[in-house]
């Protein structure tokens, strides 16, 4: 598990707004392994019973079979994404978790269909979380961190204004806390190994508050997932 600084009052002031909106949101860069280090540790360290994933249902029922032992690694993978976001690594999470009893509800909010536009897309996923949230469930809630964001942004290759996945969960459930995984170097699989742009953030492995219930944490080097089933 990933080895995470956290101040004690940073700590106290995301368990009450997960009280309060029964919500603790990743914005993440798919197709790191870290990543799922950074899922476990929050999934241990916060009040946390649900997981939400961007995932479509269909990767559910691979989980089933999965979690099951009734599925080979070549029907597992066979027509999932190879963003990052489907991986032995989180697959391997999600057995440890189950096992422990530390999940009690799984919700998959992708759509089956990429025949939509980017805002259609995030309204319908927020919308498959709103209905699907338990009473007296908390989630851990995992998606690219452009549809985390709780403000509309402009596109910075397409010029238009993004009403992400964020925005309608907001106004929902109330503005809950984000936590953003960021990296100072490495690689990534995200249909294909790429190499991250490095950056130069200094408070690496530690959870800092950046006001607003947004939340950040840098970690030194991405390290890509497994990606031979993909290859």
């Amino acid at each position: 598990m990933q080895n995470i600084k956290l101040n004690p009052e940073i700590k106290k002031n995301i368990v009450n707004a997960i009280k309060e909106t029964h919500l603790l949101v990743v914005g993440e860069i798919h197709g790191a392994k870290n990543n799922v280090a950074v899922y476990e540790y929050l999934m241990n360290t916060f009040p946390l019973s649900g997981l939400a994933l961007e995932w479509p249902k269909e990767y559910g029922n691979k989980l089933e079979k999965y979690l099951s032992n009734t599925i080979d690694n070549e029907e597992l993978f066979e027509n999932v994404s190879k963003d990052g976001r489907f991986s032995l690594e989180i697959l391997k999470l999600l057995r440890k978790l189950k096992t422990k009893n530390r999940v009690r509800d799984i919700i998959f909010f992708d759509l089956e269909s990429d025949y939509v536009d980017w805002d259609t897309r995030d309204k319908l996923m927020a919308n498959e979380i709103i209905k699907k949230c338990k009473n007296g469930e908390n989630y851990l809630v995992i998606a690219g961190n452009l549809h985390t964001q709780k403000e509309s942004f402009k596109d910075a290759y397409e010029g238009d204004i993004k009403i992400p996945m964020g925005k309608h969960l907001v106004n929902h459930f109330g503005n809950y806390p984000l936590v953003n995984i960021r990296y100072n170097s490495g690689k990534i699989y995200n249909n294909g190994i790429t190499e991250l742009t490095k950056q130069k953030a200094e408070n690496t492995d530690e959870i800092i508050d950046m006001g607003d219930n947004n939340y950040e944490i840098v970690l030194e080097k991405a390290v890509p997932i497994d990606y031979s089933p993909f290859e």
